[in-house]
């Protein structure tokens, strides 16, 4: 047999996992659009649409509704208010949304903003290290322009109206600017927008209201009078942080194309270490805001510094800080109403723990298809933004992903399960480069194409598939008799 027909474990794996990707059928645009609604409130010529936030969400939901508008045949006006401070620099790209940029919203990612692409992934814990093949590469940039760089948010905003140019005199951004007041509309009134522009105060009248300001909002103003007025009811959130190093003075560095996922290194923290530029590295942290001391820790830590060696990395520090920053846990309540919404992660509506430009762009293109086609009442928004976001970004197994982070966390001080899993990995390493099913688990934490129900399902069964020839092995961890030799220096 020639060595073109012979059959490779790792085929298997990499036909399980494409079938086993959740992209959401909402996703594609479709053929024939629905006939658009004659309700009272549906969109009419001449009505004004302001967007609080210009990250990403907001600017999304603009392209698309204006899309959808050239459809409809409906003129209206779009104003987005952008406050232009530092976002988290923090970007990695998923071969997915890359894929959905290009379907919701026919664009593609600026080569301008990339700064390197990651095609694998190294899972260390306390016992040793294991390298994950990633087939689609991700793409690793910042997000706002910074540091000389390009940002992706930045572009999209830049190339907003590409293709649509027609649609110019219908798009407003205004930046930079600080909102300090929203009112939304009533069937009495308009609503309206009260901000500062360069030191004056200024206020306009909006017909529809689309609060897109992020987590960054929470516990501003702005969005506790909005809490207020609407009832709106924020996701439930993780601390988080990010920051930048300089790798310029590292010993060695092999994070070239790389994303280390440090797993309880710190306690109760899961960490990604993200090759930027070849010197120029992210360092970004789920439920703990991490300290100059623990970037001290980590980068000292043999596990990490088997592939980066920067010596007082606390000082490398690009801005030297360390951002805090938000991650949704939970999905939001009362996030709409009549010629209201809110769209983007304070919806809480995405993949727990994964890629978030995903969501937006999914999210912000479902909120335009519905004020587009069916409406910017309460019962539209239910109907045909709640409801698809719920089938797009299931809550239940956002919360099977909860589980199992916090499992691990616990799972992690026990002793036996981290020898445990790193000892199935590297055995998998060995038999093939793209490893078998506890490598697609491992995988699936980076590329998140794969839901938490079937990341669990890969998991056991790779653990089950390693040590049921090898009950002595598995005995061995339970019993908390194992080597603290790295899995290197181990026999399988």
């Amino acid at each position: 047999m020639s060595n073109q027909a012979k059959f490779h474990p790792s085929h298997a794996i990499g036909w399980l996992e494409q079938h086993l990707c959740r992209q959401a059928p909402e996703l594609v645009i479709p053929r024939h659009y629905p006939q658009p609604s004659q309700a009272r409130l549906s969109l009419r010529d001449g009505m004004t649409i302001a967007i609080i936030g210009g990250g990403l969400a907001g600017p999304i939901f603009a392209r698309q509704l204006l899309r959808f508008t050239k459809i409809t045949g409906v003129k209206v006006r779009i104003v987005i208010f952008d406050q232009t401070d530092c976002n988290y620099c923090a970007g990695l790209m998923t071969d997915l949304s890359k894929e959905t940029l290009q379907t919701i919203c026919d664009l593609e990612v600026p080569k301008e903003v990339i700064l390197t692409e990651i095609d694998g992934c190294i899972y260390v814990n306390a016992h040793g290290s294991s390298s994950v093949m990633v087939e689609k590469k991700l793409v690793s940039m910042l997000r706002t322009d910074r540091f000389g760089e390009a940002g992706f948010d930045d572009a999209f905003k830049y190339r907003l109206l590409k293709g649509i140019e027609e649609y110019r005199d219908h798009l407003q951004i205004i930046e930079p600017v600080t909102v300090s007041e929203v009112h939304t509309p009533t069937a009495e009134e308009k609503g309206w927008v009260s901000y500062r522009l360069h030191g004056e105060k200024r206020r306009m009248e909006a017909d529809i209201l689309v609060v897109a300001s992020g987590l960054r909002s929470l516990q501003r103003p702005m969005l506790n009078d909005f809490i207020a007025h609407t009832g709106f009811v924020p996701p439930k959130i993780m601390g988080a942080s990010v920051t930048e190093v300089d790798a310029t003075q590292a010993r060695y560095n092999h994070m070239q194309g790389k994303a280390l996922i440090a797993d309880n290194i710190i306690p109760k923290t899961m960490i990604g270490i993200i090759a930027k530029r070849p010197n120029w590295i992210t360092v970004s942290t789920l439920q703990h805001k991490i300290s100059k001391d623990d970037v001290e820790t980590l980068f000292a830590h043999p596990q990490v510094k088997r592939w980066i060696d920067i010596p007082n990395p606390s000082a490398a520090l690009r801005c030297q800080i360390i951002c805090p920053a938000n991650v949704c846990v939970s999905t939001a309540e009362n996030f709409y109403g009549d010629n209201w919404l809110v769209i983007g992660d304070l919806t809480g509506y995405q993949r727990a723990l994964k890629d978030g430009y995903f969501a937006c762009m999914v999210g912000g293109n479902m909120a335009a298809q519905c004020l587009a086609f069916h409406g910017a009442g309460r019962d539209a928004l239910r109907q045909n933004y709640h409801k698809p976001l719920e089938r797009a970004f299931s809550p239940r197994d956002n919360k099977l992903g909860m589980g199992l982070f916090y499992l691990n966390e616990k799972l992690a001080h026990l002793g036996w399960f981290p020898p445990l899993l790193m000892q199935a990995a590297r055995h998998e390493e060995k038999k093939s480069a793209y490893g078998g099913l506890v490598h697609s688990a491992l995988r699936a934490l980076l590329t998140g194409e794969i839901s938490y129900s079937m990341l669990t399902v890969l998991l056991v069964s790779g653990l089950i598939k390693y040590y049921f020839p090898r009950p002595g092995s598995l005995f061995r961890h339970l019993l908390g008799k194992t080597s603290h030799e790295t899995p290197d220096n181990q026999q399988s």
